[in-house]
């Protein structure tokens, strides 16, 4: 359900909030290039608080470099970020399980700053984005954290602004991480809506702030040092980085010649500013993060019902049989195949797969009290759905696209894996197909599951779903 839905709000075109998902968190991350150049006067401030507090963060670990005591915990403090749930968005496109920035994160942002110190990197850090470069850890979701800390002022006034102007309902709540002044962060009661389901506070934020993926990261920074206009920048470039950059190479060469990293990466940024950058593309929804309800909802209204009567390990596998096999026919059957299709007829990724099969295992479980949990961390990888009856009775569904360079492994090391650590009954691991091509990996995944079979006869199987278009409908037409 949208949060304008339950809470009964006509929007139209000049609403530029965000419509979060009450049902689950939407895997899309605020970028701090897109808020750097926007032009909602409500934010006008922002990009400035942003730099203003890395200049500070950047002076107190400076101070705090190879102490302890008082420095170090004003610097590592400041660097305690909480994890802004209110807002529905991060990496858990199925729930409201967050990943947590703890003290851990912390240590990790100052190591980074005093590594950037070090290598003279600091005009970079108010990017926020560059962290993923040469931090381990830190992804978009990380970056988009800290960034809703640093704003979050911003963020309230602004959805205070719109629930005012929606006749929104609201309640008194306690707002922590709200400015960090005088060596901590401060926080107050406002007046903010309720989330229906997890009683928690909710944020909104500008469409225009959001992306699936950075603005700023190595494979892009990659492709622009092959377009450097200066020949002989280009050539040390060329010469520093070598070919596919990754962190370590990265750090490597910054540790070489940080003057020609540094030049480099002004560069690569001051041509990212300039560019016209886009937020995600809500209308075509390429990652199936959002608008694919309304489409898939439709075809759930086709889908018979099934029905579990006792609870036993064998009415679960069958339950579970089931749901994959209604899956399976919404995609190859029942025009379902568009939905993993763009409009350009080019495949979607995996996480358009796992969103589609969510929606008809969860309304599935929930017409017979079956628990079914999406992306369990493990620390072994992740492991896309669980379905439970009761305590004991456990089965785990991995989907995973044939184009995949990861095909081999999910099935051999990460299900096994899994399987084995979480006393889990069985594995289905569910191919999707979506090109010619396809055809042959499968073929080999099936011959290496002939093999696994002789060991683990009772606790993996396959499945195989042929989404190939070219033998259907074209996606675009549908």
């Amino acid at each position: 359900m949208l949060f304008s839905e339950f809470f009964k709000i006509k929007t139209n075109e000049k609403d530029d909030w965000f419509d979060l998902v009450l049902n689950w968190d939407t895997s899309l991350f605020i970028d701090p290039m897109l808020v750097f150049q926007n032009e909602i006067p409500d934010f006008k401030e922002s990009k400035k608080k942003i730099c203003d507090f890395f200049q500070e963060a950047f002076e107190k670990v400076a101070l705090a470099k190879g102490k302890l005591g008082k420095p170090r915990d004003i610097a590592l403090n400041m660097l305690r970020f909480k994890e802004p749930t209110e807002t529905g968005l991060g990496y858990t496109n199925y729930g409201f399980q967050g990943r947590g920035m703890g003290p851990a994160f912390s240590r990790e942002i100052f190591d980074a700053i005093t590594d950037f110190l070090d290598w003279g990197l600091e005009e970079f850090g108010p990017y926020l984005s560059t962290f993923q470069m040469f931090v381990e850890g830190v992804g978009p979701d990380r970056v988009s954290d800290m960034i809703t800390n640093i704003i979050k002022e911003d963020l309230l006034d602004y959805t205070i602004k719109v629930c005012k102007e929606k006749g929104i309902p609201s309640k008194r709540v306690l707002i922590e991480n709200l400015g960090f002044k005088d060596g901590m962060w401060f926080r107050k009661k406002v007046d903010l809506p309720v989330h229906p389901y997890t009683g928690k506070p909710i944020i909104l934020v500008p469409r225009d702030f959001l992306t699936a993926r950075s603005n700023i990261e190595l494979e892009d920074f990659e492709s622009y040092i092959s377009h450097i206009e200066n020949e002989e920048l280009r050539s040390q470039a060329t010469h520093l980085f070598t070919s596919e950059i990754d962190r370590k190479k990265l750090i490597d060469a910054v540790r070489r010649d940080p003057e020609t990293v540094k030049v480099v990466l002004r560069g690569y940024i001051r041509l990212r500013e300039k560019e016209k950058l886009l937020g995600y593309d809500f209308l075509n929804d390429p990652n199936l993060l959002y608008l694919f309800k309304e489409r898939l909802g439709k075809i759930l209204s086709l889908l018979p019902k099934i029905k579990i009567e006792e609870q036993s390990k064998d009415s679960l596998n069958d339950f579970v049989e089931k749901v994959i096999s209604q899956f399976k026919k919404c995609v190859e059957n029942k025009e379902g195949y568009s939905l993993l299709f763009n409009d350009d007829d080019t495949p979607r990724g995996e996480k358009a797969a796992q969103a589609f099969f969510w929606g008809i295992a969860d309304t599935l479980c929930k017409e017979n009290n079956i628990d079914v949990s999406p992306e369990s961390k493990t620390g072994r990888g992740p492991v896309d759905f669980k379905f439970s009856k009761g305590y004991t009775n456990k089965i785990i569904v991995e989907i995973k696209l044939a184009k995949s360079s990861q095909i081999y492994h999910g099935l051999e090391k990460q299900l096994l894996t899994y399987i084995s650590s979480e006393n889990v009954d069985l594995g289905f691991y569910v191919v999707i197909k979506q090109l010619g091509g396809d055809n042959v990996r499968v073929i080999r995944l099936e011959e290496r599951y002939k093999k696994m079979k002789k060991e683990h006869q009772d606790k993996i199987s396959i499945r195989i779903i042929d989404a190939y278009f070219e033998t259907k409908t074209s996606a675009s037409r549908v």
